[in-house]
């Protein structure tokens, strides 16, 4: 895909689930890959529908908003899924994932290894013996393929971080399709910025999605001069009481290029790509761009 010539449609979704239009309604061009980005408030649920309609949910917001999650999957007709990556087991991305696993049949679920005593923790994994899914903790170097063409590769951690704060454990996805590259970030810090690119696992994107909820403890200036995403979502919360996106945060973005989309300003985002083109539909706002 050339940089320089990617076609950004910027759709109006008019009251996405939550109003009038339905998902099923929305029209893609043709078969492609699917990246929802949905408005979970504070925390991050982002789903991923291959050509072939095979099922990834990474992460599912904190646990109140399991039944939102559950709302938009039954929109798109999703009635199982095929795989399930917790990123690392802070209640804003497992959270959700509880009630996801008691209504769903899931396939697989992917994990950091990254322990954690709280109540969610332990009723996520509860969850996941009781309905008898298969467990796998995964790290740097696996991969996996979502459908015959989506591959996605798992960046991070590797062993070292699993002793580091809980957020540097995040798992680190790359999703490639064809042409088409995004990263997935969870809430990895600037330790695990920094560790990509000495291990040389950075490269150019036209997806990135923001680390932490857009906080100042990642996306630093080497990440971006090694990345220079074309498009950025930042999932966080109206109003939330972190202050999140933090200022210095869009602001690196801005002078860096990149389109800034959030879902605390316009709701669900929605990603459809061929491999070669990218289209996006917002929830809250119509607009096109040309990059």
């Amino acid at each position: 895909m050339n940089k320089n010539k990617i076609l950004l449609l910027v759709l109006l979704l008019l009251a996405l689930i939550w109003g009038g239009l339905q998902l099923e309604e929305v029209f893609f061009p043709s078969p492609g890959l699917e990246v929802h980005f949905m408005d979970v408030g504070q925390g991050d649920a982002i789903l991923l529908v291959s050509p072939e309609g095979r099922s990834l949910l990474v992460d599912g917001g904190e646990f109140h908003m399991g039944d939102d999650v559950l709302a938009y999957l039954d929109e798109l007709n999703i009635e199982e899924l095929d795989i399930i990556v917790a990123t690392h087991p802070h209640s804003d991305h497992i959270g959700g994932l509880i009630r996801v696993m008691e209504e769903l049949p899931v396939g697989q679920v992917y994990d950091s290894g990254r322990m954690h005593t709280t109540q969610t923790m332990l009723s996520y994994l509860e969850t996941i013996e009781n309905k008898d899914i298969h467990f796998q903790v995964v790290s740097q170097g696996y991969s996996f393929q979502l459908g015959e063409e989506v591959k996605i590769s798992v960046l991070s951690p590797w062993d070292d971080l699993l002793q580091e704060e809980i957020n540097a454990a995040s798992i680190v996805l790359l999703v490639k399709y064809r042409d088409f590259t995004m990263l997935l970030t969870g809430d990895a810090t600037a330790l695990v910025e920094e560790g990509l690119l000495e291990r040389g696992e950075l490269e150019p994107l036209h997806i990135l999605k923001v680390a932490h909820h857009g906080s100042r403890t990642s996306t630093t200036e080497f990440f971006l001069s090694a990345t220079r995403p074309d498009i950025a979502i930042i999932s966080a919360g109206v109003g939330n009481r972190y202050g999140h996106p933090h200022e210095i945060v869009l602001e690196r973005l801005k002078e860096y290029g990149v389109k800034i989309f959030r879902t605390d300003w316009h709701g669900s985002i929605v990603i459809w790509t061929d491999g070669y083109d990218i289209e996006v539909f917002l929830e809250k706002a119509e607009e096109l761009y040309e990059q």
